[in-house]
């Protein structure tokens, strides 16, 4: 499994070199997104306020790029255990957001998951479903 990460944004950095840099070395990979292929985006949208969220405008970037490549993007998050997913998914207006976009938006908490054994006397973890669909993960907290 490739692991391609960025350095942390200041808060008066322009983050558009840094996003294209960033994309840049995920296509450069020796396993590129091709036509059809499922890219599963999975950003932080752990409250109902916008300083615990991703910025929409970073999503959007991979959402042009991916479906660019022809490939399927969907979002996919969940609240963990202070915020109720639902409801913090539409106080942030993200369900209109991603489908004025035509992306699929999941709740990891209504969806499957899958125990994935890790092996080396680890124990096993549930996984959601989709991202062991996904020929990519972009995580973008």
């Amino acid at each position: 499994m490739d692991i391609v990460f960025s350095q942390e944004l200041s808060n008066d950095e322009n983050p558009a070199s840094v996003l294209e840099e960033l994309y840049q070395s995920i296509v450069g990979h020796q396993h590129p997104v091709g036509a059809g292929d499922l890219v599963l985006i999975k950003p932080n949208f752990v409250a109902p306020f916008r300083h615990a969220t991703t910025d929409l405008e970073f999503i959007e970037f991979f959402i042009t790029k991916i479906q660019e490549m022809n490939a399927v993007p969907i979002v996919g998050e969940s609240s963990g255990y202070e915020f109720d997913t639902e409801k913090t998914l539409h106080i942030l207006g993200v369900y209109s957001f991603f489908r004025d976009r035509g992306v699929e938006i999941l709740n990891f908490e209504q969806h499957d998951f899958v125990q994935v054994k890790l092996g080396q006397g680890l124990p096993s973890v549930e996984v959601a479903e989709v991202a062991l669909e996904a020929k990519l993960i972009i995580n973008l907290p």
